[in-house]
């Protein structure tokens, strides 16, 4: 008797799981990954965003998703990768503990499929950093979309690694902004304190910054924004925590908030 795999909602169906059947490694992880299946993605496309508010879904870590009362659906800093090492060679963590190598273990489930979108419009990368340049995103939103892909200078060569076309990359620019179903995006400047917490000189392809200073401006490394009349990201350090983003999510415009 056949059993139906799933009713369209995303997720497997229980009877499925539970009928014997032959089984590969192949077939286990294509069913039980990504965790959550497509059931974020159909949510996510599926949205109504009422007229001047906005969604906003945390995927994990540093990971967002925004949705526009235009329909326009931004990824920000969107993580889909496995747990994985890094060497003292190139880790800037690394560096800073002294650790010959350092392991990083994924806590949280992969809630979405960055190959299953029909429709991204922005993909938001603040640095370079894997989870920050992802390019299991990359690769997934630019086969099945016709996302762009907005970054700092330095991250945008990472894009080109990745093979994204010239024509589908923003550089984030001090100043300058660029215009999204539902939002205009401004670029601002980012402050960090890297250099201090590392104790070392930090590098830009125009300066040298030196660990006595305790805040220093990178616009070529580091990328943050402000999304008009709906989020207001004030900065994305050179760590990822959850902690870094401050979000300030309103249906009203941002003219209005200074008067609440």
């Amino acid at each position: 008797m056949s059993v139906e795999k799933t009713d369209g909602r995303g997720l497997v169906s229980g009877i499925y799981i539970r009928t014997n059947r032959e089984i590969t490694r192949e077939d286990w992880i294509l069913e039980a990954f990504p965790e959550w299946g497509t059931f974020l993605n159909k949510e996510i496309e599926a949205m109504e965003v009422p007229k001047g508010s906005v969604s906003l879904w945390w995927c994990g870590g540093p990971s967002w998703v925004l949705k526009t009362d235009e329909g326009g659906i931004f990824l920000i800093d969107q993580w889909c990768g496995p747990s994985h090492y890094t060497t003292i060679d190139y880790c800037g963590v690394c560096k800073q503990n002294g650790a010959p190598s350092m392991n990083w273990l994924r806590l949280n489930p992969q809630v979405i499929d960055p190959f299953s979108f029909g429709r991204v419009d922005g993909v938001f990368c603040t640095h370079v950093h894997n989870d920050h340049c992802d390019i299991y995103t990359v690769k997934g939103t630019m086969g099945t979309t016709d996302a762009v892909y907005v970054a700092p200078p330095e991250t945008v060569k990472r894009l080109k690694e990745f093979e994204v076309p010239d024509e589908r990359i923003v550089t984030a620019k001090v100043g300058n902004s660029i215009k999204l179903p539902g939002a205009e995006v401004e670029f601002l400047r980012t402050m960090t304190t890297a250099p201090q917490r590392r104790g070392t000189a930090m590098h830009s392809p125009t300066k040298m910054w030196h660990a006595r200073s305790c805040l220093r401006l990178l616009p070529e490394i580091f990328c943050s924004w402000v999304i008009h009349g709906i989020m207001m990201p004030m900065w994305q350090s050179a760590r990822s925590t959850t902690l870094t983003w401050r979000f300030l999510i309103s249906a009203t415009m941002r003219r209005e908030l200074s008067t609440r």
